[in-house]
């Protein structure tokens, strides 16, 4: 127990090297306090893999893990040195925005959605079909007061897209 709660204190996470939803939290407090006062956005971005649970019953939960470090490695290279990656819980990753309205997430999102749909996987010589979903809140377009709304309502929104059949993006 005690290391749990370790482990919940801590703001990055000492096996995956990401940061941990406590981190996100703050992050997302900090950047709704800075577009409060400057007027600004700030959105969140949660992202998951489409089917999960089956890519790791297929090809075993090692090989599922080490495509999501490959991932997760392609991600924070390509987000703003401002925005906070971080592991929201699960497979979910989830991205803070600040000063970023929702079209430029959605923007980000297809290409992301679009590069893992074209992307050339294989596992054990198998080709791969992989998608994902992404699932954006915004303030101010979404009436939230606190940031855990706005992370639990981009990670809502996450969910819907997987309900609907996946590799698709819901915001507002």
């Amino acid at each position: 127990e005690q290391l749990q709660d370790n482990l919940e204190l801590r703001i990055q996470n000492p096996e995956t090297g990401l940061f941990t939803r406590k981190y996100i939290e703050l992050q997302t407090l900090q950047a709704i306090a800075l577009a409060s006062r400057c007027g600004s956005n700030v959105s969140v971005m949660v992202l998951g893999f489409d089917n999960f649970e089956s890519l790791c019953e297929a090809h075993g939960d090692e090989a599922v893990a080490q495509l999501q470090k490959r991932f997760v490695s392609i991600l924070s290279s390509k987000i703003r040195k401002e925005d906070s990656l971080g592991h929201l819980v699960g497979n979910r990753l989830a991205v803070v925005s600040p000063g970023t309205p929702s079209q430029g997430c959605e923007i980000f999102g297809s290409r992301l959605r679009d590069g893992i749909a074209s992307a050339n996987i294989s596992i054990h010589g198998q080709r791969l079909s992989m998608s994902l979903s992404i699932g954006i809140s915004n303030i101010p377009s979404d009436k939230v007061n606190s940031a855990e709304a706005l992370i639990e309502l981009a990670d809502e929104r996450l969910s819907a897209a997987q309900q609907a059949g996946g590799n698709r993006i819901v915001s507002n």
